[in-house]
């Protein structure tokens, strides 16, 4: 993890937050903040944003969920999502296209994951990999 690096670790589950922060002083990482959703400033932006969205919740709930993230990545950022293909990765991704068009909405699978995909802005999706930036 890059020192500079502020992360936050969300969750709903208090247990899950109170075990993150323990973890994350125990290994030394000052800037992990673990917080439940209502705790993260409302003018907080991410580069980038994990999840395993909570599919099971309802897809009413999970638009109200999305809407609420997906519009806090900061420009040239992303969201990296893993929505198994029986849980309706195909409608949710038709749902995020439509529902954000300035972003692009693309999608892999393999045989272990139904469906990998992430969002991002058009200039996000056209940068090249940091791995293949080298310095003279």
């Amino acid at each position: 993890m890059r020192p500079e690096a502020a992360v936050y670790g969300v969750d709903v589950n208090e247990r899950a937050v109170d075990l993150l922060q323990r973890n994350a002083q125990r290994l030394g990482h000052a800037q992990v903040q673990a917080l439940t959703p209502d705790a993260v400033p409302s003018d907080t932006t991410f580069d980038v944003i994990w999840s395993n969205p909570p599919i099971r919740i309802g897809k009413a709930a999970l638009h109200d969920l999305l809407e609420t993230w997906v519009p806090r990545i900061a420009p040239g950022g992303r969201a990296e999502m893993v929505v198994s293909k029986n849980l309706g990765s195909d409608s949710l991704q038709k749902w995020l296209a439509a529902r954000f068009p300035d972003m692009v909405v693309e999608r892999t699978a393999s045989e272990r994951v139904s469906a990998f995909w992430w969002c991002g802005t058009l200039q996000q999706l056209l940068r090249e990999p940091e791995s293949a930036h080298t310095e003279s």
